[in-house]
């Protein structure tokens, strides 16, 4: 299994041979603050066999113990990234009732708005700091036209 951690966007990543998916991304960066020992990884789609029904999986690797796989997920499961957040929210906590089940669930999703939020601000001030930047004082940006 490989990581899947290293772009951002959908974007081609080279070393992997595949797209990588911006909420997949989110996913694995909020995974990763929820619990350092936790990381998303997955067969990229070149080496997977008729086999890997559920080529991603969340793993569990504390420096003290060796690495276990804390649930394996389906493309479609992949689909909705919070709805699997939740769920290992919710199985991590010590509540069990549907309350702190729903609970789990609202603030994954939660945690997935502002992370894509974050991501669109982070490519909206790369943009205006390029737009300070250049010398140009008329340039195109995908089909609209800009003026200093």
């Amino acid at each position: 299994m490989t990581t899947a951690l290293g772009a951002r966007g959908d974007v081609y990543n080279s070393d992997l041979g595949c797209f990588i998916s911006q909420a997949h991304q989110n996913f694995a960066e909020i995974l990763h603050d929820y619990n350092p020992y936790l990381s998303l990884v997955f067969i990229p789609p070149k080496d997977r066999s008729a086999e890997d029904t559920k080529p991603y999986a969340v793993l569990y690797s504390p420096p003290s113990q060796a690495p276990q796989i804390v649930r394996y997920a389906t493309e479609v499961e992949m689909n909705d990234p919070a709805a699997l957040l939740g769920e290992i929210w919710a199985q991590d906590s010590s509540k069990v009732d549907v309350l702190g089940r729903i609970e789990a669930q609202e603030a994954a999703r939660e945690a997935m708005r502002l992370k894509d939020h974050e991501a669109r601000i982070e490519d909206e001030m790369e943009f205006l700091m390029y737009m300070a930047k250049t010398p140009l004082h008329t340039f195109h940006h995908n089909g609209q036209r800009y003026d200093k």
